[in-house]
């Protein structure tokens, strides 16, 4: 079973996979520790004991990933072109 840990190392292995493609000059810390952070949000439903429910389906993660691309093609409009 993914623990927290395991989501969060993900989430930065997730940052430098598309740092790469994006033939990015370099990551930052606060990208990197946003990644992380990111990645384990769905884990917080540990705390209200409904682990794996409506925060690990794919719903949620399409979700996450439009809103992902809403915000980076605000900040770089030539970036991330739809389909």
């Amino acid at each position: 079973m993914p623990t927290p840990a395991g989501h969060a190392i993900a989430g930065v292995a997730a940052a430098f996979l598309t740092n790469a493609i994006a033939r990015r000059p370099r990551l930052t810390k606060p990208i990197l520790v946003s990644a992380g952070v990111l990645a384990v949000l769905p884990d917080l439903d540990i705390v209200a004991g409904l682990h794996r429910t409506h925060s690990h389906s794919m719903a949620a993660v399409a979700a996450v990933g439009l809103a992902a691309w809403m915000v980076l093609r605000r900040r770089v409009p030539d970036a991330l072109p739809l389909a």
